[in-house]
């Protein structure tokens, strides 16, 4: 019998360089996915595309691992050098960034900042057992919101700095935001301090009781505080549906989550997803970890993932977003572009009305940019925003009517 991976890969008709990307992304190989890719290196695979996929989806470690264990011999010898140094960087510079988390989680101890680590290099050693199999580009730190300016601080000290425009208030920033993104300097990696896992424009509150269930995770030999497996899975759906579950590694997170921590109380993990209102988003991580990875899913969470009748279609659009061509728009036509899906996978009208409401009316970095008004007049943004947003869209759609004309009027 196919596996759900493969009949979903069959369905879709994608290309085999993405399908190899699939068959690929997991730390455990079946016999069903390693046929598979068997039979996908005999297809003539464009290999330039199958290395640019890898660097979009962030699954280079796992392809190469599969590659080079079973099928080194069909591929190109610039291919899999290519794969080796890529794979090599990525595990220096993990460690690296493993070394400067643990820095910082005792700066901010020292400070007395209660924190914790969470996805990262944490979520690497938890889910993969490496810190070698996954890429990541930041690190990530949960702080109760009252402590931020004191981890601020301690980060500070550290040489971190946070750049927000000048015309925006901390306090503003903070109130509609859910994170500061800090640096060291230009080109180096970010490392967000967060005082929420979701943006405001979600309204997904973080539990208070969450802090009484974090745990001591490993991390290159060391301990640090981290999220329950619970809540870090909650964590994991809820920020990967914010950007539309657009990227394969996001998937495959949540598929060697479950494998790795068979012990997960399912039943606390879903009342938490559902009284929080993030039902739907775990039960789409859920699916997706089923239906593109091929993850076997506890017996306790598959009647609540069947029954949900939207979810086959969300599927399928997570399986187009993935698959479309790379996307340059900025991060505010991005946002648009996501925001039918970000209402569908809201659990109630009440959520997706909540939803709407915020993202109408709270300023964002293109509200910022088009117009500069001083920290004062803050305030303002709220007004000017919403006209801002219908005579964007109103040019676009007259734009968009002109570009058609021309088709009619050859017809």
């Amino acid at each position: 019998m196919a596996s759900p991976a493969a009949t979903v890969v069959s369905e879709a008709g994608l290309r085999p360089e993405w399908a190899l990307q699939v068959a690929c992304a997991r730390t455990h190989m079946d016999p069903s996915n390693a046929h598979r890719i068997g039979a996908l290196l005999q297809q003539g695979l464009d290999w330039d595309e199958v290395w640019r996929l890898a660097l979009r989806h962030r699954t280079m470690p796992l392809l190469y691992r599969h590659l080079k264990a079973d099928h080194s011999a069909a591929v190109p010898a610039e291919t899999m050098e290519r794969l080796r140094s890529a794979v090599q960087s990525n595990t220096v510079r993990n460690y690296r960034l493993a070394g400067q988390l643990l820095q910082a989680m005792r700066s901010l101890g020292a400070h007395g900042v209660s924190a914790v680590a969470y996805r990262g290099p944490v979520l690497a050693e938890m889910a993969y057992g490496s810190l070698a199999m996954r890429q990541f580009d930041d690190l990530d730190i949960l702080v109760r919101k009252r402590e931020v300016p004191q981890a601020m601080e301690a980060l500070a000290a550290m040489g971190y700095q946070v750049d927000l425009p000048g015309n925006v208030p901390q306090s503003a920033y903070s109130r509609t935001r859910h994170h500061y993104a800090l640096s060291r300097g230009p080109g180096q990696p970010l490392l967000e301090l967060h005082w929420a896992i979701a943006p405001g424009y979600f309204h997904f509150p973080l539990s208070m009781d969450v802090w009484d269930r974090v745990q001591s995770s490993g991390l290159a030999g060391s301990e640090v505080l981290s999220l329950s497996a619970e809540d870090l899975l909650l964590a994991l759906c809820v920020h990967n549906s914010t950007h539309g579950w657009g990227r394969l590694a996001w998937i495959c997170d949540v598929a060697e989550l479950i494998r790795a921590l068979p012990d997960l109380d399912w039943e606390r993990a879903m009342a938490q997803a559902q009284r929080l209102g993030g039902g739907r988003m775990v039960r789409l991580g859920l699916a997706l970890a089923r239906d593109v990875i091929g993850a076997t899913l506890p017996q306790q969470v598959q009647p609540a993932v069947q029954e949900d009748a939207m979810l086959p279609e969300l599927v399928q659009q997570v399986l187009a977003n993935l698959t479309r061509e790379v996307d340059l728009s900025t991060e505010a036509s991005e946002r648009y572009r996501l925001f039918g899906f970000h209402l569908r996978v809201q659990d109630s009208t009440r959520g997706r009305l909540r939803h709407f409401l915020r993202m109408l009316w709270v300023p964002s970095e293109e509200d910022w940019e088009s117009l500069a008004l001083p920290a004062a007049l803050y305030p303002l943004y709220y007004v000017v925003r919403p006209f801002r947003l219908l005579g964007k869209h109103v040019l676009r759609g007259q734009k968009r009517g002109t570009s058609r004309q021309p088709a009619r009027i050859r017809r």
